[in-house]
């Protein structure tokens, strides 16, 4: 059974971050803004991690913008032996549901490009394409109200 959990602790968000970590070609505890990152999202994001005896995968986002209303997606993770279950989908439903009842009316991330499983996941969530983000990155939206 597959649970997911709004996660408070820093230690706990580091612990499911490195154990989803090989889900990314490029680790996020191995990246050079590692530790300034777990910082942010700890003091002012969210956190859930989705957990069937361990750690399985995690969304953590941002829902604190109370002038513009939208919250940002900043990272999603599932390991890949987890992957095909519906997890992913889960902790953007989780998550998307968590910025809704802060008051947020949109949320916005980026992906790559050539993330194909992941446009494909955000555009069933109700994402559509925004703009370029970079050469190999889009911004995607969601605007509740419209969903």
């Amino acid at each position: 059974m597959i649970e997911y959990r709004l996660l408070t602790e820093a230690e706990q968000k580091r612990a499911v971050i490195e154990a989803c970590d090989e889900a990314f070609s490029n680790p996020v505890s191995r990246r050079p803004q590692y530790e300034t990152l777990l910082g942010k999202i700890h003091a002012y994001g969210d956190f859930v991690a989705a957990y069937d005896r361990e750690p399985m995968g995690y969304v953590a986002m941002y829902a604190n913008d109370l002038q513009s209303r939208t919250a940002y997606v900043t990272l999603l993770a599932v390991r890949p032996g987890c992957q095909g279950m519906g997890i992913g989908e889960g902790l953007m439903r989780a998550g998307l549901n968590l910025a809704k009842s802060r008051g947020m009316k949109a949320a916005k991330l980026e992906v790559k490009k050539d993330n194909h499983r992941a446009i494909r996941l955000y555009q069933r969530l109700g994402f559509v394409l925004l703009s370029d983000a970079a050469q190999d990155s889009v911004y995607m939206m969601n605007h509740f109200d419209e969903n």
